[in-house]
Protein backbone atom coordinates (compact mmCIF):
# COMPACT_ATOMS: atom_id res chain seq x y z
CA UNK A 1 0.00 0.00 0.00
CA UNK A 2 1.26 3.45 -1.02
CA UNK A 3 1.27 5.70 2.03
CA UNK A 4 2.37 9.01 2.82
CA UNK A 5 5.65 8.94 4.63
CA UNK A 6 5.75 12.66 6.46
CA UNK A 7 7.12 14.10 9.45
CA UNK A 8 5.57 14.27 12.43
CA UNK A 9 5.78 18.22 12.41
CA UNK A 10 4.02 18.31 8.93
CA UNK A 11 0.53 17.71 10.34
CA UNK A 12 -3.09 17.26 8.38
CA UNK A 13 -2.65 20.36 5.75
CA UNK A 14 0.55 18.35 4.57
CA UNK A 15 -0.81 15.04 4.76
CA UNK A 16 -3.60 16.46 2.25
CA UNK A 17 -1.31 17.98 -0.24
CA UNK A 18 -0.10 14.97 0.09
CA UNK A 19 -2.80 12.89 -1.19
CA UNK A 20 -4.11 15.40 -3.87
CA UNK A 21 -0.34 14.89 -5.17
CA UNK A 22 -0.73 10.99 -5.29
CA UNK A 23 -4.64 11.24 -6.75
CA UNK A 24 -3.20 13.29 -9.60
CA UNK A 25 -0.91 10.80 -10.15
CA UNK A 26 2.39 12.35 -8.59
CA UNK A 27 1.53 15.64 -11.27
CA UNK A 28 2.06 18.96 -9.87
CA UNK A 29 0.26 21.96 -11.92
CA UNK A 30 1.54 25.08 -12.86
CA UNK A 31 -0.59 26.55 -10.23
CA UNK A 32 -0.39 26.26 -6.28
CA UNK A 33 -1.81 27.81 -3.25
CA UNK A 34 0.75 26.52 -0.16
CA UNK A 35 1.35 27.49 2.97
CA UNK A 36 5.07 27.52 4.10
CA UNK A 37 5.06 30.05 6.77
CA UNK A 38 1.83 30.52 8.59
CA UNK A 39 -0.16 33.31 8.09
CA UNK A 40 1.56 33.99 4.20
CA UNK A 41 0.78 32.36 0.71
CA UNK A 42 2.70 31.50 -1.75
CA UNK A 43 1.04 31.22 -4.84
CA UNK A 44 2.67 30.27 -8.36
CA UNK A 45 1.58 31.29 -12.07
CA UNK A 46 3.26 31.73 -15.19
CA UNK A 47 1.95 35.30 -15.86
CA UNK A 48 3.70 37.77 -17.40
CA UNK A 49 4.48 41.62 -15.96
CA UNK A 50 2.48 44.72 -17.50
CA UNK A 51 2.03 48.41 -16.53
CA UNK A 52 0.24 51.09 -17.87
CA UNK A 53 -3.00 53.55 -17.45
CA UNK A 54 -6.40 52.98 -17.98
CA UNK A 55 -10.22 54.58 -18.25
CA UNK A 56 -13.18 53.18 -18.05
CA UNK A 57 -17.15 53.99 -18.16
CA UNK A 58 -19.76 54.85 -16.04
CA UNK A 59 -20.61 53.94 -13.00
CA UNK A 60 -23.61 52.07 -11.48
CA UNK A 61 -25.44 52.15 -8.54
CA UNK A 62 -26.99 48.64 -8.29
CA UNK A 63 -28.96 49.35 -4.90
CA UNK A 64 -31.18 50.59 -7.41
CA UNK A 65 -31.57 48.35 -9.92
CA UNK A 66 -32.95 44.59 -10.09
CA UNK A 67 -30.98 41.76 -10.12
CA UNK A 68 -31.23 40.01 -13.78
CA UNK A 69 -34.02 37.40 -14.32
CA UNK A 70 -32.82 33.81 -13.87
CA UNK A 71 -32.89 33.39 -17.18
CA UNK A 72 -30.67 35.96 -18.24
CA UNK A 73 -26.37 34.97 -17.98
CA UNK A 74 -24.53 38.29 -19.34
CA UNK A 75 -25.75 38.38 -22.58
CA UNK A 76 -27.78 35.32 -23.01
CA UNK A 77 -31.01 35.10 -22.78
CA UNK A 78 -31.85 31.20 -22.31
CA UNK A 79 -29.89 30.66 -19.73
CA UNK A 80 -30.56 27.34 -17.43
CA UNK A 81 -28.70 25.37 -14.71
CA UNK A 82 -28.68 21.83 -16.32
CA UNK A 83 -27.07 20.49 -13.52
CA UNK A 84 -27.69 21.86 -9.87
CA UNK A 85 -26.19 21.28 -6.23
CA UNK A 86 -28.09 22.13 -3.20
CA UNK A 87 -24.82 21.56 -0.88
CA UNK A 88 -25.72 24.94 1.29
CA UNK A 89 -28.15 23.51 2.05
CA UNK A 90 -29.73 26.68 4.06
CA UNK A 91 -26.76 26.44 5.97
CA UNK A 92 -24.58 29.22 7.32
CA UNK A 93 -21.26 28.79 4.81
CA UNK A 94 -18.59 30.81 6.20
CA UNK A 95 -16.63 30.26 2.88
CA UNK A 96 -17.89 28.90 0.13
CA UNK A 97 -15.47 28.03 -2.80
CA UNK A 98 -16.21 28.44 -6.44
CA UNK A 99 -14.16 25.92 -8.58
CA UNK A 100 -13.56 26.09 -12.11
CA UNK A 101 -13.99 22.85 -13.87
CA UNK A 102 -14.17 21.20 -17.07
CA UNK A 103 -16.52 18.34 -17.57
CA UNK A 104 -13.74 15.58 -18.63
CA UNK A 105 -11.54 16.61 -15.66
CA UNK A 106 -12.81 13.50 -13.09
CA UNK A 107 -9.58 12.95 -11.57
CA UNK A 108 -8.63 16.34 -10.54
CA UNK A 109 -12.60 16.83 -9.27
CA UNK A 110 -11.71 13.79 -7.56
CA UNK A 111 -8.69 14.81 -5.95
CA UNK A 112 -9.44 17.86 -4.73
CA UNK A 113 -12.90 16.05 -2.89
CA UNK A 114 -10.59 13.65 -1.47
CA UNK A 115 -7.97 16.22 0.15
CA UNK A 116 -8.89 20.13 0.69
CA UNK A 117 -12.54 19.97 -0.32
CA UNK A 118 -13.24 17.45 2.00
CA UNK A 119 -12.67 20.11 4.47
CA UNK A 120 -16.65 21.01 5.67
CA UNK A 121 -15.47 23.01 9.01
CA UNK A 122 -12.39 24.87 10.36
CA UNK A 123 -12.33 26.87 13.46
CA UNK A 124 -15.99 26.07 13.71
CA UNK A 125 -17.04 27.77 10.85
CA UNK A 126 -18.84 25.72 8.04
CA UNK A 127 -17.10 25.26 4.59
CA UNK A 128 -18.33 24.23 1.29
CA UNK A 129 -17.20 23.71 -2.25
CA UNK A 130 -18.39 23.10 -5.64
CA UNK A 131 -17.54 22.85 -9.33
CA UNK A 132 -19.04 24.99 -12.11
CA UNK A 133 -18.92 23.50 -15.65
CA UNK A 134 -20.25 24.08 -18.97
CA UNK A 135 -21.94 21.37 -21.13
CA UNK A 136 -19.90 18.88 -22.99
CA UNK A 137 -20.70 18.29 -26.70
CA UNK A 138 -19.93 14.82 -26.20
CA UNK A 139 -23.46 12.84 -25.10
CA UNK A 140 -21.44 10.19 -23.13
CA UNK A 141 -19.50 12.60 -20.97
CA UNK A 142 -22.45 14.25 -20.11
CA UNK A 143 -24.36 11.64 -19.03
CA UNK A 144 -21.19 10.47 -16.65
CA UNK A 145 -20.93 14.49 -15.52
CA UNK A 146 -24.72 13.57 -14.54
CA UNK A 147 -24.21 10.25 -12.62
CA UNK A 148 -21.15 12.25 -10.73
CA UNK A 149 -23.21 15.32 -10.19
CA UNK A 150 -26.03 12.56 -8.76
CA UNK A 151 -23.28 10.66 -6.33
CA UNK A 152 -21.43 13.85 -5.25
CA UNK A 153 -24.26 16.84 -5.59
CA UNK A 154 -21.72 19.37 -5.59
CA UNK A 155 -21.41 20.27 -9.64
CA UNK A 156 -23.08 23.28 -10.70
CA UNK A 157 -23.10 23.09 -14.54
CA UNK A 158 -24.94 25.68 -17.38
CA UNK A 159 -26.25 25.11 -20.27
CA UNK A 160 -23.53 26.72 -22.55
CA UNK A 161 -20.45 24.85 -24.14
CA UNK A 162 -17.43 23.85 -21.76
CA UNK A 163 -14.95 26.16 -23.69
CA UNK A 164 -12.03 28.20 -22.66
CA UNK A 165 -14.21 31.26 -24.70
CA UNK A 166 -17.06 30.56 -22.31
CA UNK A 167 -15.40 31.15 -18.86
CA UNK A 168 -16.94 34.63 -18.56
CA UNK A 169 -20.26 32.54 -18.64
CA UNK A 170 -18.42 29.57 -16.08
CA UNK A 171 -17.68 32.59 -14.13
CA UNK A 172 -20.42 34.24 -13.72
CA UNK A 173 -22.72 31.52 -13.59
CA UNK A 174 -20.92 30.80 -10.34
CA UNK A 175 -21.85 34.08 -8.72
CA UNK A 176 -25.10 33.83 -9.97
CA UNK A 177 -26.18 30.72 -8.39
CA UNK A 178 -24.12 31.63 -4.80
CA UNK A 179 -26.45 34.61 -5.13
CA UNK A 180 -29.78 32.27 -5.13
CA UNK A 181 -28.54 28.77 -3.47
CA UNK A 182 -26.38 29.77 -1.28
CA UNK A 183 -26.57 32.89 0.08
CA UNK A 184 -26.11 32.46 3.42
CA UNK A 185 -22.48 32.70 2.64
CA UNK A 186 -19.57 34.71 3.99
CA UNK A 187 -17.16 35.07 1.39
CA UNK A 188 -16.92 33.56 -1.95
CA UNK A 189 -13.23 32.02 -2.65
CA UNK A 190 -13.08 31.08 -6.68
CA UNK A 191 -9.90 28.80 -7.70
CA UNK A 192 -8.84 26.90 -10.39
CA UNK A 193 -9.40 23.33 -10.54
CA UNK A 194 -5.09 22.76 -10.96
CA UNK A 195 -5.30 24.80 -7.50
CA UNK A 196 -4.08 23.18 -4.11
CA UNK A 197 -5.75 24.98 -1.61
CA UNK A 198 -4.01 25.48 2.12
CA UNK A 199 -8.08 25.51 3.39
CA UNK A 200 -7.07 25.11 7.14
CA UNK A 201 -4.47 28.09 6.83
CA UNK A 202 -6.66 30.22 4.44
CA UNK A 203 -9.89 30.12 6.68
CA UNK A 204 -7.62 30.83 10.01
CA UNK A 205 -5.83 34.10 8.19
CA UNK A 206 -9.56 35.04 6.89
CA UNK A 207 -10.95 35.17 10.51
CA UNK A 208 -7.90 37.22 12.12
CA UNK A 209 -7.90 39.54 8.92
CA UNK A 210 -12.07 40.12 8.70
CA UNK A 211 -13.39 37.99 11.33
CA UNK A 212 -17.10 36.76 10.76
CA UNK A 213 -18.33 39.71 8.67
CA UNK A 214 -16.89 41.96 6.27
CA UNK A 215 -18.04 44.49 3.41
CA UNK A 216 -16.67 45.19 0.07
CA UNK A 217 -13.85 42.74 -0.26
CA UNK A 218 -11.84 42.02 -3.50
CA UNK A 219 -8.62 40.52 -2.27
CA UNK A 220 -6.43 38.79 -4.53
CA UNK A 221 -2.96 39.25 -6.58
CA UNK A 222 -3.74 42.47 -8.60
CA UNK A 223 -2.20 43.72 -11.84
CA UNK A 224 -1.83 47.31 -11.81
CA UNK A 225 -4.09 49.81 -13.79
CA UNK A 226 -2.84 49.86 -17.59
CA UNK A 227 -2.16 46.31 -18.17
CA UNK A 228 -2.03 46.36 -22.21
CA UNK A 229 -4.57 44.68 -24.38
CA UNK A 230 -2.70 41.99 -26.96
CA UNK A 231 -3.81 42.72 -30.15
CA UNK A 232 -1.14 39.84 -31.79
CA UNK A 233 0.21 36.40 -30.28
CA UNK A 234 -1.65 33.67 -28.38
CA UNK A 235 -3.67 35.60 -26.32
CA UNK A 236 -4.54 38.37 -28.82
CA UNK A 237 -8.14 40.18 -28.35
CA UNK A 238 -9.47 42.14 -31.01
CA UNK A 239 -10.66 45.41 -30.77
CA UNK A 240 -13.81 44.65 -31.70
CA UNK A 241 -14.09 42.66 -28.92
CA UNK A 242 -12.56 45.28 -26.28
CA UNK A 243 -12.07 48.62 -27.72
CA UNK A 244 -9.87 50.16 -25.46
CA UNK A 245 -6.11 49.61 -25.16
CA UNK A 246 -5.51 48.87 -21.79
CA UNK A 247 -7.14 47.10 -18.72
CA UNK A 248 -8.46 48.16 -15.42
CA UNK A 249 -7.16 46.98 -12.17
CA UNK A 250 -7.82 43.16 -11.91
CA UNK A 251 -7.38 40.05 -10.09
CA UNK A 252 -4.94 37.38 -11.31
CA UNK A 253 -6.77 34.18 -11.73
CA UNK A 254 -5.59 31.53 -9.98
CA UNK A 255 -7.79 32.63 -6.69
CA UNK A 256 -9.43 35.45 -5.25
CA UNK A 257 -11.76 36.24 -2.42
CA UNK A 258 -15.24 38.47 -2.96
CA UNK A 259 -17.12 39.39 0.12
CA UNK A 260 -21.07 37.67 -0.18
CA UNK A 261 -22.37 41.67 0.04
CA UNK A 262 -20.66 42.27 -3.54
CA UNK A 263 -22.06 39.16 -5.83
CA UNK A 264 -25.47 40.91 -5.85
CA UNK A 265 -23.61 43.88 -7.38
CA UNK A 266 -21.15 41.85 -9.80
CA UNK A 267 -24.24 40.49 -11.02
CA UNK A 268 -26.18 43.20 -11.65
CA UNK A 269 -23.37 44.72 -13.66
CA UNK A 270 -22.85 41.51 -15.59
CA UNK A 271 -25.97 42.82 -17.16
CA UNK A 272 -24.96 45.71 -18.31
CA UNK A 273 -21.50 45.52 -18.96
CA UNK A 274 -20.89 44.07 -22.70
CA UNK A 275 -19.42 40.29 -22.41
CA UNK A 276 -15.31 39.88 -22.76
CA UNK A 277 -14.02 36.19 -22.68
CA UNK A 278 -11.08 36.89 -20.26
CA UNK A 279 -13.31 36.15 -17.15
CA UNK A 280 -10.59 37.48 -15.17
CA UNK A 281 -10.58 40.85 -16.77
CA UNK A 282 -14.51 40.94 -17.06
CA UNK A 283 -15.41 40.05 -13.40
CA UNK A 284 -12.18 41.64 -11.09
CA UNK A 285 -11.52 44.64 -13.80
CA UNK A 286 -14.50 45.36 -15.51
CA UNK A 287 -17.37 45.03 -13.76
CA UNK A 288 -15.74 45.92 -10.46
CA UNK A 289 -15.01 49.19 -12.34
CA UNK A 290 -18.13 49.63 -12.78
CA UNK A 291 -19.51 49.44 -8.84
CA UNK A 292 -16.44 51.21 -7.82
CA UNK A 293 -15.32 47.57 -5.94
CA UNK A 294 -11.41 48.79 -4.68
CA UNK A 295 -8.94 45.81 -4.89
CA UNK A 296 -7.32 44.57 -2.06
CA UNK A 297 -3.34 43.88 -2.82
CA UNK A 298 -2.12 40.69 -1.55
CA UNK A 299 0.62 40.10 -3.81
CA UNK A 300 3.20 41.10 -0.82
CA UNK A 301 1.91 37.46 0.18
CA UNK A 302 2.14 36.05 -3.02
CA UNK A 303 5.12 34.96 -5.12
CA UNK A 304 5.02 34.18 -8.92
CA UNK A 305 8.74 32.83 -8.41
CA UNK A 306 8.50 28.77 -9.39
CA UNK A 307 12.13 27.99 -7.18
CA UNK A 308 10.63 27.90 -4.18
CA UNK A 309 8.04 25.41 -4.85
CA UNK A 310 9.84 23.69 -6.59
CA UNK A 311 12.72 22.87 -3.76
CA UNK A 312 9.72 22.53 -1.15
CA UNK A 313 8.13 19.93 -3.40
CA UNK A 314 11.46 17.63 -3.95
CA UNK A 315 11.49 17.16 -0.06
CA UNK A 316 11.80 13.40 0.50
CA UNK A 317 8.79 13.45 2.43
CA UNK A 318 6.72 14.38 -0.87
CA UNK A 319 8.55 12.39 -2.64
CA UNK A 320 7.19 9.32 -0.63
CA UNK A 321 3.64 10.30 -0.98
Amino acid sequence: MNKCLISSFRNAKMQLLCKWKRGLNGAIFFILIITFIPGTLYIWRRLPQRNGHFRLINHLQPDHLPVPPSSHLVDLRNFTFPLLSDICDYQDVYLLTLVHSTPTHVKERKAIRSTWGAVNQVSGRSIRTVFLAGKSLSPKIQHQLQIESSIYKDIVQGNFIDSYANLTYKNVMGLKWALTYCNSSRFILKVDEDAYVDILQFVKFMLTVYGDNAMRVLMCHVFPEGTPALRQGKWTVPVVEYPYSRYPRYCAGLAYVLSFDVIRDLVIASERVPFFWIDDVYVTGLLAEVVSLRHLSMNFRITLDAMPLKRWLKEDSLHQC
